[in-house]
């Protein structure tokens, strides 16, 4: 299984061909970290792309990378990563965190915690 692109995510989420390839870069492999092979089997590229899109479509919202923090040589930098207050999943505030969400489902027998 060939890890995801900017362009395999941009083909569901065209509206996000704004975003930098940085946070393309840093976005995809944040959705690689999370996702575990084992788990989603077949099923993990197609994962990877929605979880991709809904992580772009929430930073897109912020303005800023979805990063809590970055370090690079002396430099620091932080950004507020929010979370939902009523209750309700992050996930449900995109249309690809919701087809994630879906996806987490058929794999939900084989996750140890959703």
């Amino acid at each position: 299984m060939a890890d995801i692109t900017k362009d395999d995510v941009l083909l569901i989420a065209p509206e996000l061909s704004g975003v930098s390839d940085a946070t393309w870069t840093a976005l995809i492999d944040d959705a690689y970290l999370q996702l575990n092979a084992d788990v989603w089997g077949a099923r993990l590229s197609l994962a990877a792309k929605y979880l991709v899109a809904h992580l772009a479509t929430l930073s897109s919202r912020r303005g800023s990378p979805l990063v809590s923090s970055q370090t690079v040589g002396p430099v620091s930098v932080s950004y507020a990563v929010g979370t939902p207050t009523d209750g309700s999943s992050e996930y449900d505030s995109t249309p690809y965190g919701r087809e994630f969400r879906r996806l987490m489902r058929a794999v939900a027998p084989r996750m140890a915690v959703l």
